[in-house]
């Protein structure tokens, strides 16, 4: 599995692009919807995890992806998971410091991407147990003792 944490993202207002804020940090997500991406690049397949919107964005800020047989990470190749915070235009998000941002875009809604890639490798094929074959000369030489006891055993001399 794949652990996703929102956390480490962080937004600024444009005017004032040295005040970064966490979105973790915030108390109010009215007006925010949160989505994760995973896209496997070389087939160019992108798919959207489900999207959290207003009081619910908080249950998509930690995430867990499942990889594996039946998940969206099955086979080797490069993958990159993104993650998009999306605020409603013209409305003022309080800041946990002190003061608030407001996203006037325009009429547009505010929003923007964060994303990491990491590439998935072929399994390693695995070696065929090598102690079975360590086993066949014990085998050989129970055999040949057995034999050699019901020779032995019926009056023929041993071998």
């Amino acid at each position: 599995t794949i652990q996703l944490d929102a956390c480490g993202s962080t937004f600024y207002n444009s005017a004032s692009p040295s005040q970064s804020i966490s979105v973790c940090s915030l108390t109010n997500f009215s007006n925010f919807t949160l989505r994760w991406r995973v896209k496997h690049v070389e087939t160019g397949i992108v798919t959207w995890l489900t999207a959290y919107t207003n009081g619910n964005v908080a249950n998509g800020l930690q995430a867990t992806l499942a990889t594996g047989i039946g998940s969206l990470i099955t086979e080797a190749g490069t993958y990159y998971i993104g993650l998009r915070v999306k605020v409603k235009n013209n409305v003022n998000v309080p800041l946990p410091t002190s003061g608030s941002v407001n996203t006037a875009d325009s009429g547009n809604n505010s929003f923007n991407w964060a994303s990491a890639s990491f590439t998935v490798s072929d399994p390693a094929p695995v070696p065929e147990p090598l102690g079975a074959l360590l086993l066949a000369p014990a085998f050989a030489w129970i055999a040949r003792r057995e034999r050699r006891r019901k020779l032995e055993a019926i009056g023929v001399p041993g071998i």
